[in-house]
């Protein structure tokens, strides 16, 4: 399993591996996180203890593109969208956040 941290979302990803075919990961989102890469780590590392953890754009832990692919399409589903929209409208009305 891995934890990912794709913007400012968390994920959670795992992926059933057969011996044929790599099947896409299945994504679950966990929350937002504003902070940086080295805060994410500290934060998530002793919640999920067994998890992988890989960050967009980061050079030390990085996502892989297939992974990345998965979150995108998973975003583009319109889960999330609601999610998305209250958490922007409450960064403008409450830029101390």
């Amino acid at each position: 399993m891995v934890l990912c941290k794709y913007y400012d979302m968390v994920f959670v990803a795992d992926r059933i591996q057969t011996k044929l075919v790599n099947k896409p990961y299945s994504i679950r989102f966990i929350d937002f996180f504003d902070g940086d890469n080295k805060e994410f780590v500290k934060t998530y590392k002793n919640k999920y203890p067994n998890h992988q953890i890989s960050i967009y754009k980061d050079i030390r832990k990085p996502l892989k593109k297939s992974l990345r692919n998965d979150i995108i399409i998973f975003l583009k589903k319109g889960t999330l969208v609601d999610k998305i929209r209250n958490r922007n409208l409450e960064k403008l009305l409450n830029p101390n956040i």
